[in-house]
C-alpha cells in the first residue's frame, strides 16, 4: 500500500489575492471579536479615519496635488496657455489628466521619433521643458 499525499492547493490569486472559487476565507460568517482584539476591532471601525489621522497636517492623500507640474497647451495656430496641473488642462479640454500627462511624456521624450502628439488638437508640454518654444506663435 501506498501512501499517498494529495497536494495543496492554493487558496488565493497570486496577481489579484482574491480568493479562489471553492475557498472561503476564514472570517467568513464570524463575528470581529472571533478573530480579531479589541484595539484592531475600533481600528477596523474607525476605518479609513484611522489612516488620515497617521498623515502628516499638510498632507491629503492625493499624490497628484502634491506634485504639481505646470503644463502648457499650445493650439494648432500657435496660441498657447499655462495650466497648473494636468487635471486643470484636462478640464479645460474636456478630457483626463491621465491623457494630457501621457502626451507630455511623450511630447518631451520625441516617442517613437515622432513628436507632437496631441489631445483634442491640442499638443501640451511641461513648463519647465523647453520644446514648447519653438511651437508657440510670437
Amino acid at each position: 500500500m501506498e501512501l499517498y499525499i494529495p497536494q495543496e492547493r492554493a487558496v488565493r490569486n497570486a496577481q489579484t489575492g482574491q480568493f479562489l472559487p471553492g475557498s472561503t476565507p476564514h472570517n467568513k460568517g464570524k463575528h470581529w471579536s472571533d478573530y480579531m482584539g479589541k484595539r484592531a476591532q475600533k481600528r477596523a471601525a474607525r476605518g479609513w479615519q484611522n489612516i488620515a489621522d497617521h498623515r502628516g497636517p499638510g498632507n491629503t492623500g492625493r499624490l497628484g496635488e502634491q506634485s504639481q507640474t505646470q503644463v502648457v497647451a499650445v493650439g494648432y495656430r500657435g496660441n498657447w496657455l499655462v495650466f497648473p496641473s494636468c487635471t486643470k488642462a484636462a478640464e479645460w479640454v474636456g478630457s483626463t489628466a491621465s491623457n494630457i500627462s501621457r502626451c507630455c511624456r511623450w511630447n518631451r521624450d520625441q516617442h517613437h521619433g515622432k513628436s507632437d502628439f496631441k489631445v483634442c488638437r491640442v499638443r501640451f508640454y511641461y513648463e519647465n521643458d523647453n520644446q514648447w518654444t519653438t511651437k508657440i506663435e510670437r
